[in-house]
């Protein structure tokens, strides 16, 4: 069975004590659609105005079909930190801050295991890390 979901450890930087980004803070969380932390609500979708359209057709020499191609992408796929830490402030907001990798791994096992227990599956995609180089 799919549930589209896995147990994601979000990787961010700490500023402190007058350093550098040397230091690393942990969120663990079960989430599901992880690819709305790419989602971007800034870029304008340009509808084409033709009636038939699709996202997924080939057609270089229609520029306003081209421009609507690149605005569906960015919007779906934005690999700009600065959305995806807005993003990731909002799906992992409420959630235990680990300082230590080991035990935000050893928290993620944990929630799986509860998971599994209590949905009778996995989750879909696992433990997974993802990192964004901005302060949570």
């Amino acid at each position: 069975m799919s549930a589209d979901n896995g147990i994601y450890i979000l990787e961010t930087l700490v500023k402190g004590n007058g350093r550098k980004f040397d230091l690393h803070e942990y969120r663990v969380r079960e989430l599901q659609c992880i690819e709305n932390l790419k989602y971007d609500p800034t870029v304008a979708i340009l509808q084409p105005t033709e009636e038939y359209h699709s996202v997924h057709e080939y057609r270089p020499e229609d520029k306003e079909h081209c421009a609507y191609q690149k605005a569906y992408r960015n919007k779906y796929h934005s690999d700009n930190p600065d959305v995806q830490i807005s993003n990731a402030r909002k799906m992992w907001r409420n959630c235990k801050v680990f300082s230590d990798k080991g035990l935000a791994l050893l928290y993620a096992a944990e929630l799986e295991d509860k998971s599994t227990n209590e949905c009778g599956f996995q989750p879909e995609y696992g433990i997974s890390f993802i990192r964004i180089d901005r302060v949570f």
